[in-house]
């Protein structure tokens, strides 16, 4: 499931970093490449995530 949603989040990194076309697959290509990057993105996006989960449970 993690895996999924690193996925899923990877791919609109990509596509809002990138847009769409022949060039924005190359870019793709080159960032799967460093999937560190992505998951300090997904990490803090899911601290962000608790963090709001947070602040609406109290």
């Amino acid at each position: 499931m993690l895996a999924l949603r690193a996925h899923s989040v990877f791919e609109e990194i990509c596509h809002r970093r990138y847009g769409i076309g022949i060039v924005a697959r190359q870019e793709w290509q080159k960032d799967k490449k460093r999937p560190c990057n992505i998951e300090k993105e997904l990490r803090r996006k899911e601290e962000a995530l608790a963090e709001v989960a947070a602040l609406l449970w109290y």
